[in-house]
């Protein structure tokens, strides 16, 4: 799931987006970074720059992604790694010309002091402290560091001046909590875990009292920031193993209406993979009490809702739904209904979710097929007095269990699900079991 935000949040939406105005948010990766690589090669990259002092010398290098800050959120270049995107770079040429790598598409570029030309119309301006270069990409920001040099001279330097006063101290909210941040080490690991794999996207908006809760003590405070791109405060904390001292979580945490969440994390000291593969199952068990414990004491609710197909309002079908009367949320737009494992439904981004859609037959629903990955078929399951087949696949990066079934003649209703528990007696599969069709 953090891939999935990672790739969501990162370089090549501000690039592509902002470069080519109608970019779909819900195209593949692959599909954006094809379009750019094909843009890339159309596109007149100009000639060297002929005035040399417009082209200065101490710029001239290749700068590798180090940090990525947008939307109140940093990314960290181990993160980058888990997504794909840790060999991202910047190369600026002698020449005035240069390469722009983004997964696996390399950018060709032109450039002159303070700017980058992609696209051969696109500007971007930059600038370099040391070894250091800061791009801003219409209010994305991408930390690059030379090829060779250090990872920490500048933004070492304006973090401790942010401290020191002027506006970081009038930003400031209180007295930053601290303590030592000593956990088991099983703890930290499961901990990583659990923000990664079961909270996932909703790990940023965990606040540091419930990361307090978690695991059970303060972090141990390591330094607090003012961004002046995003206009906001960051405090940075860590929950440490007390055998292994540098096998830790590092979690950066924003302000956001005085309050801190979590904004990024990663790791250190261990395998992330290997600690998935050790505490994912457990932790999944202990997440689905939880949300059966937390679905029984709020009680449900019961809806109707009316999916049509895509080509026709008129054509529909009534679905009766039970679900919690809290923690979940219902979004009936479009002729589609979703529900949502969130109350709030501001906010549904990489959040659990069960779609319902309707279409005229079965084989409509594979339409896309061929471009699933991943794809098996899981047995079937009755729903609404209905058997369904069950299938699973990966699509647009999202990794689904759908069920389809022929409704009535001219009705077929898929009912698909991303990141909802559906094992026996979970909430997920509690809700997929009430349903009735009318």
């Amino acid at each position: 799931m953090k891939k999935r935000i990672l790739t969501t949040l990162l370089l090549i939406s501000a690039l592509a987006l902002s470069a080519c105005g109608k970019k779909d948010a819900g195209v593949q990766e692959e599909d954006i970074a094809q379009e750019a690589e094909e843009t890339s090669e159309a596109a007149d990259t100009g000639e060297a720059a002929s005035d040399e002092n417009a082209l200065p010398s101490e710029d001239v290098g290749k700068y590798v992604i180090y940090e990525y800050e947008a939307n109140g959120n940093k990314v960290s270049h181990d993160m980058l790694e888990q997504a794909g995107m840790g060999d991202t770079y910047l190369e600026l040429k002698e020449d005035g010309t240069g390469k722009l790598k983004l997964f696996d598409s390399e950018l060709d570029i032109t450039w002159k002091s303070g700017v980058v030309t992609v696209y051969g119309t696109s500007e971007y301006t930059y600038t370099i402290d040391g070894d250091t270069l800061n791009l801003d990409m219409q209010g994305v920001y991408y930390t690059m560091i030379r090829e060779g040099g250090s990872a920490a001279a500048s933004t070492e330097e304006t973090d401790s001046s942010d401290q020191d006063g002027g506006e970081a101290s009038e930003s400031t909210s209180g007295e930053a909590p601290n303590g030592d941040g000593l956990i088991d080490e099983e703890a930290v690991l499961k901990g990583y875990v659990w923000l990664n794999d079961i909270k996932g996207g909703q790990a940023f908006d965990l606040t540091y009292d419930d990361l307090k809760a978690y695991f059970g003590c303060d972090g141990k405070f390591d330094k607090e920031e003012y961004s002046d791109h995003m206009q906001c405060n960051y405090r940075y904390y860590s929950w440490i193993s007390k055998d292994h001292d540098n096998v830790f979580i590092y979690i950066n945490l924003a302000e956001k209406d005085g309050v801190y969440k979590v904004s990024s994390f990663n790791s250190s000291g261990f395998s992330a993979t290997e600690a998935k593969d050790k505490y994912l199952d457990e932790l999944k068990a202990e997440a689905g009490d939880e949300a059966k414990a937390a679905a029984a004491a709020a009680g449900s609710k019961s809806d109707t809702f009316t999916v049509s197909k895509f080509s026709s309002e008129d054509d529909n079908l009534e679905i009766g739904i039970e679900y919690p009367a809290a923690g979940w949320s219902a979004d009936a737009s479009f002729g589609k209904v979703k529900l949502y494992a969130t109350d709030d439904l501001s906010d549904t981004f990489d959040v659990p979710f069960i779609k319902f859609e309707l279409k005229d037959k079965v084989e409509d629903f594979d339409f896309y097929k061929d471009d699933f990955e991943n794809f098996k078929e899981i047995g079937t399951r009755t729903i609404g007095g209905i058997e369904m087949t069950g299938r699973s696949y990966k699509s647009i990066g999202y990794d689904w269990i759908e069920y389809v079934g022929k409704v009535a003649d001219g009705k077929a209703i898929s009912i698909g699900t991303v990141d909802v528990d559906l094992s026996d007696g979970s909430v997920g599969s509690d809700i997929l079991d009430s349903i009735s069709f009318k």
